[in-house]
Formats: structure tokens, C-alpha cells, sequence
């Protein structure tokens, strides 16, 4: 199905279809990191989870959720660029996509997280 305005194209939930669906998430993520002049990935997750054993976008810049408002303009000089806002399963980029649209960034939710990602 093609994306809701403001989303990635979300995995498909059908059983037969999932794994197919984790790998074209993949592909779409691994695309947009090829053309880094074009999409921001932008972490909202805690600082442990960004140093901890779960693989990382090695380009993403990490501000925590908690602290996103008070430090939301330190991303002013992307405001022209699509930013893809990503944490561990999707919640709390979803929570950081409405503070950035609200503020004016181009904002898209990276619906799985970097789970959805690292899944086989």
C-alpha cells in the first residue's frame, strides 16, 4: 500500500507476508541512507539504547525524546530536508514527528523502529 502522508510505508501485519514486508522495509531505509543529501535520520531513542547492542544508523542524529522540545531548534539547519525520526518500536517517534511538524520540519515516523529494521 502506498504511505499515509507523514509515514513510511508501514510493514504489512499479514503472517505470510511479513517477512517480505520486514525486507522491503529494509530495502526503503537502506535506500534513503544511500542518499544521506536528502533524508535526515533522526534518533529519538534514550542514550543507553543508542550505545547499547541494537545496530545503529551510524548518520542519524540522536536527541531523546525528553528532551526534543527544549533542544528542537539545534536541528533548524534541516528544516528544508525530510527527517526520518526513529527510536526502538515507533512509539516515541511518533510522539517526536508531531513536536517537529508542529515546529515546521518535514518529519516522517519510521513505523517498527530500528526492531522492525533489525528483525529477520
Amino acid at each position: 500500500p502506498p504511505a499515509r502522508p507523514g509515514f513510511l510505508r508501514r510493514p504489512d501485519t499479514d503472517h505470510n507476508r511479513k517477512r517480505a514486508c520486514r525486507e522491503e522495509f529494509r530495502e526503503e531505509v537502506n535506500a534513503r541512507i544511500l542518499i544521506p543529501s536528502k533524508t535526515i535520520y533522526f534518533y529519538v531513542r534514550t542514550t543507553e539504547e543508542v550505545t547499547g547492542p541494537m545496530p545503529k544508523l551510524k548518520q542519524a542524529i540522536h536527541i531523546p525524546l525528553h528532551e526534543l522540545s527544549s533542544r528542537v531548534k539545534e536541528l533548524s539547519k534541516f528544516k528544508d530536508r525530510e527527517i526520518a525520526v526513529i527510536c526502538r518500536s515507533g512509539n516515541r517517534s511518533r510522539a517526536a514527528v508531531n513536536i517537529l511538524v508542529e515546529n515546521g520540519y518535514k518529519a516522517k515516523n519510521v513505523p517498527g523502529g530500528m526492531s522492525a529494521y533489525t528483525r529477520q
